[in-house]
């Protein structure tokens, strides 16, 4: 009996002891990318743990959570291999190719010495090789040339003035053929982006999945034909059949960019709302760019007699009413963007994340935008009437007005087609979770 009291001792000090050795999990203590890094294109994803863990029951796996033109795009990549070393620290994932440029996800599992499972994941990006470039330049040059020729064919439908110094059948007729060939290029490298491929190791099978089973196939099946639709319609001999049948197709195939970016992941009703306010978004940029083109076009030609001022003049002011409405759709449609891609709780984090601070750049010169616009409204207009026509200050001031504002217009394209690769969420870190 004087041995209870002892016994009960030490089994409590063993109870206590318990949770202590349970506690002892399989973690990771170093990786290969690290968490959430940005890299060069890589061929091996590593994960060293703080203990061994059983080979058999141990293993992961690699998804691509975002590409370019599409944000939280969620795609197993194929072609890829787990094991784990021969010390039993860490699982290696090898790839046939190097990986392409997106957002990844590594989803392990482990089975340690004290026999529990235990699940997490590990998140890195791929980005910035050649290759990645090179997409970026097909996509700013898709929505340039768009753009540009939607702003081109509505320009004659709320000018003032009856000319139409860059709507000839030439202009739209190339910019139309332009689009198909950037078009199919862009869609190659969005093909060879989800497959991990060079564009010239694309097989048949990959190509038909993307072209008839996935959103980017579908609209880059619309746009060919909006944009085969205006090419046609350029060659129309009846004036007002051709201005309407062009800026139908060209409005379509601008509007199909709206099904391949950020506005292509939502879902439901929020989707519906998020897509078609992106592509009145789009509409109205490419109706301010496609004004911006015939105002450099006339401002930066010779003037030199009271017709051609008067010609840049009745541009301009026929420009004015239309330019508000078209400011307006920008900056609400712009808002409901932002809302939709990262929330009110992720537009204050915007200044802490790469897309961020891209966006807020953009903002920027867009602000920069609409200030030389007001200008050149109340300013510098009715200036344009004043002095000789060749040697007229007002002449002078709105072609640095309007180049600046071009200017301006273009980088913010360039940013366009840069953040359409980046993913506007943070980055994960690995957690780990036992079952």
């Amino acid at each position: 009996m004087k041995f209870r009291p002892m016994i009960a001792v030490v089994a409590a000090l063993g109870a206590l002891s318990v949770p202590a050795i349970a506690l002892a999990h399989p973690k990771i203590v170093a990786a290969t990318p690290a968490a959430n890094a940005t890299v060069a294109p890589t061929t091996t994803v590593r994960l060293t743990f703080s203990e061994r863990v059983m080979p058999r029951l141990s293993s992961a796996t690699l998804t691509m959570t975002s590409m370019p033109g599409m944000a939280n795009h969620v795609m197993r990549v194929t072609g890829v291999t787990s094991a784990v070393s021969e010390d039993g620290k860490s699982i290696t994932l090898t790839s046939a190719r190097p990986l392409s440029t997106g957002s990844y996800r590594v989803d392990w599992v482990i089975v340690g010495a004290d026999t529990h499972r235990i699940t997490g994941t590990h998140a890195f990006s791929v980005r910035y090789g050649m290759f990645d470039w090179i997409g970026v330049a097909l996509r700013f040059g898709v929505y340039a040339d768009l753009l540009l020729l939607f702003g081109l064919a509505v320009y004659p439908l709320y000018a003032a003035s009856p000319s139409r110094p860059l709507g000839g059948r030439a202009i739209i007729a190339g910019l139309a053929g332009l689009g198909l060939l950037l078009s199919a290029l862009s869609f190659l490298q969005t093909v060879a982006s989800m497959s991990g491929a060079t564009i010239a190791g694309i097989d048949r099978e990959t190509f038909d999945f993307v072209l008839f089973e996935t959103p980017p196939g579908d609209a880059f099946l619309w746009r060919t034909t909006a944009l085969a639709t205006a090419l046609v319609a350029a060659l129309v001999q009846s004036a007002k059949v051709r201005s309407l049948m062009v800026t139908l197709g060209a409005g379509v195939a601008l509007g199909t960019l709206a099904w391949t970016g950020h506005a292509a992941v939502t879902e439901g009703t929020a989707g519906t709302i998020h897509r078609l306010a992106d592509g009145l978004h789009l509409l109205a940029a490419g109706a301010w760019l496609g004004a911006l083109a015939v105002l450099v076009t006339l401002l930066f030609a010779h003037i030199e007699d009271e017709r051609s001022v008067a010609a840049a003049r009745s541009a301009l002011a026929g420009f004015a009413v239309a330019g508000s409405i078209i400011v307006a759709s920008i900056v609400t449609t712009g808002l409901i963007n932002v809302w939709m891609i990262v929330g009110v709780e992720g537009a204050l984090r915007l200044p802490t994340t790469f897309y961020g601070q891209l966006l807020i750049v953009k903002l920027m010169l867009f602000a920069a935008m609409l200030g030389l616009a007001a200008a050149n409204r109340w300013r510098l207009t009715p200036r344009l009437a004043s002095g000789d026509a060749g040697s007229n200050s007002g002449v002078r001031a709105l072609r640095v007005s309007i180049a600046l504002e071009t200017s301006a217009a273009v980088l913010i394209l360039a940013l366009v087609a840069w953040l359409g690769t980046l993913s506007p969420q943070p980055a994960i870190y690995h957690v780990l979770t036992l079952t």
